[in-house]
């Protein structure tokens, strides 16, 4: 899920990704839930017309959300985790549409979550009872 939004010296693209669990119970009956959503500002700025790079310059580079998720037992205890990254900007504190500047200290940070995969998964059979 994408959506943008246009400023005077930047684009900021607003992204959605969803992490799903589906189990299918029967050919055609299956149960889905939600185990994560991570929102992602993208900050992109248009080279000019006559340098090498017209076009626009993003960041985060969405090339690294490829491979932003691991399933893995971390620490050994026969449970297995979820584990996510991201990187998104954070914008200040006094922002505003309409005063946008590129210039007012956004952040670029990156976050790890960690979620146990055994906590999720009853979710999935909780409607059978």
């Amino acid at each position: 899920m994408s959506s943008f939004i246009k400023y005077t010296n930047f684009t900021a693209h607003d992204i959605s990704e969803r992490i799903v669990l589906v189990a299918f119970k029967k050919l055609q009956s299956y149960v889905r839930v939600n185990v994560s959503q991570t929102d992602i500002i993208q900050i992109c700025v248009r080279g000019k017309t006559n340098s090498s790079a017209p076009l626009p310059i993003c960041q985060p580079d969405l090339d690294y959300q490829e491979r932003s998720l691991m399933i893995a037992d971390l620490d050994g205890d026969q449970s297995h985790k979820l584990i996510t990254y991201y990187t998104t900007f954070i914008p200040p504190d006094n922002f505003t549409p309409k005063r946008s500047n590129l210039n007012h200290h956004w952040r670029l940070t990156s976050i790890v979550r960690v979620i146990r995969l055994e906590t999720e998964l009853p979710k999935l059979f909780a409607s059978e009872n």
